[in-house]
């Protein structure tokens, strides 16, 4: 339930900064510095797992969120509903092969 919170709230609130910003590129660099700190942060200690994953969460549905406003900055909009769909199929894409390809790793090398 936590996951999902993060995940919808934080889509609401980075949509709606990227709407008084000029440049979109400003909130996928906020993403991506707030993704890698959280992600680093998980690995200090246990207690911050559970939060990082929640944050982590919160800076996907983030990113998930400014992707139409984003490629509408960089595309003309006939072509935004192909590319949007490409970007949302690579996106399941590589949802569906990245835990399979994770465990084939794992089995592989004995880590990650």
């Amino acid at each position: 339930m936590l996951a999902g919170l993060f995940n919808g709230g934080f889509r609401f609130v980075f949509a709606w900064i990227s709407d008084f910003l000029k440049t979109r590129i400003n909130i996928w660099l906020a993403i991506s510095l707030l993704s890698i700190l959280f992600m680093l942060a998980s690995g200090c200690r246990y207690q911050l797992i559970g939060i990082s994953v929640l944050l982590i969460n919160a800076t996907y549905g983030a990113g998930f969120s400014t992707l139409p406003s984003t490629l509408s900055d960089y595309y003309d909009n006939t072509t935004l509903s192909r590319i949007h769909g490409a970007v949302l199929s690579a996106w399941a894409f590589a949802g569906l092969i990245g835990n399979n390809l994770s465990m084939l790793v794992f089995k592989h090398t004995g880590h990650f």
